[in-house]
């Protein structure tokens, strides 16, 4: 494993970071997570992955996210249940998975 300077436990993030592992969300959350969290929701859009990615990104600077978008991230155990709206262990390594994605492939 190549040395990064950061101390990772989760084993996902190590895997992403020493480079034996291309970053996919779905492991942190399933798509049947994601099919039920988001059924009954319109958001213009069918991309929930995405959504949700930006979100957590929001969250984890501070921003608000909508009362819906908001529940599905807590529902999904991505940000704390009581203020402050932080990302939790699983939503920042969501985050991590976003950021990289979007610096890598765009918004």
């Amino acid at each position: 494993m190549k040395e990064t300077g950061l101390m990772f436990k989760a084993p996902l993030v190590r895997s992403i970071l020493d480079g034996t592992k291309t970053p996919d969300s779905s492991e942190v959350v399933s798509e049947e997570e994601l099919i039920a969290a988001f059924r009954g929701t319109n958001f213009g859009t069918t991309e929930h992955r995405h959504l949700l990615h930006q979100a957590v990104l929001k969250k984890a600077c501070g921003y608000h996210c909508g009362h819906t978008i908001t529940m599905i991230m807590r529902d999904l155990g991505l940000i704390c249940k009581k203020e402050p709206l932080l990302p939790t262990r699983k939503g920042r390594d969501l985050m991590r998975i976003a950021f990289r994605e979007q610096m890598m492939e765009g918004p």
